[in-house]
């Protein structure tokens, strides 16, 4: 997702604070204000912090340190990591759990019927998302909010801190970001050149400095 169409995706999600506008919603599964700052908070988390989909829905409230800014996870293999919150994520996080009656136990992320599954959040994520398209044409996927947290810090943070931020096994994996981003600045170096960059005069020699 290129950074105008993060801009506009969270510019669905109603901010209870703010009086901005929310994506139209066939059914809520909690009251306005509580789905409203669920969305929020776990999309946040999948782009500030670059967890998976399936990680975030797998936290527990006791995963969660708000004071301490941060959050156990297990990731692929079983693999159990440190995570941090953005100054961000946090608040939004804390006022979450606080319409819930702040909870010291149970799932972070829930609807109606329990935890919030991988097929609701993806339904939520194509409601905020609906028109946003990838290079292709394709829709942007609820995956592609990971991906942008890889692209935006690939080439300016340590490869191996970004390959433990993201719970990679192998900094291959990492380094494809970094091959990414890279790619997207050639794209706009191109793109700038082609249409604000001056031709330069084509040289015939005349009124060049003499030698000597």
């Amino acid at each position: 997702m290129t950074p105008e169409q993060i801009e506009t995706f969270f510019g669905r999600i109603t901010d209870p604070s703010t009086s901005r506008p929310v994506a139209p919603m066939r059914s809520q599964p909690t009251s306005l204000l509580r789905t409203s700052l669920r969305d929020r908070a776990l999309f946040s988390l999948l782009y500030r912090s670059g967890l998976r989909v399936g990680e975030a829905l797998s936290l527990d409230v006791a995963d969660v340190n708000l004071e301490g800014g941060t959050f156990r996870v297990v990731g692929k293999g079983n693999a159990e990591r440190v995570g941090y919150l953005s100054e961000e994520t946090r608040p939004l996080l804390r006022r979450y759990l606080r319409s819930r009656g702040n909870p010291q136990a149970g799932p972070l992320f829930e609807s109606r019927e329990g935890r919030l599954s991988y097929p609701m959040a993806y339904v939520l994520f194509r409601r905020y998302a609906e028109g946003l398209k990838r290079p292709d044409g394709k829709p942007v996927t609820i995956h592609q909010l990971r991906h942008a947290f890889g692209t935006e810090r690939a080439g300016r943070m340590d490869a191996l801190v970004l390959r433990d931020l993201m719970g990679h096994r192998n900094i291959r994996t990492t380094l494809r970001y970094a091959r990414v981003s890279l790619e997207r600045t050639r794209q706009a170096f191109e793109e700038f050149d082609r249409q604000h960059t001056r031709k330069l005069p084509r040289g015939r020699g005349k009124g060049a400095p003499q030698k000597g």
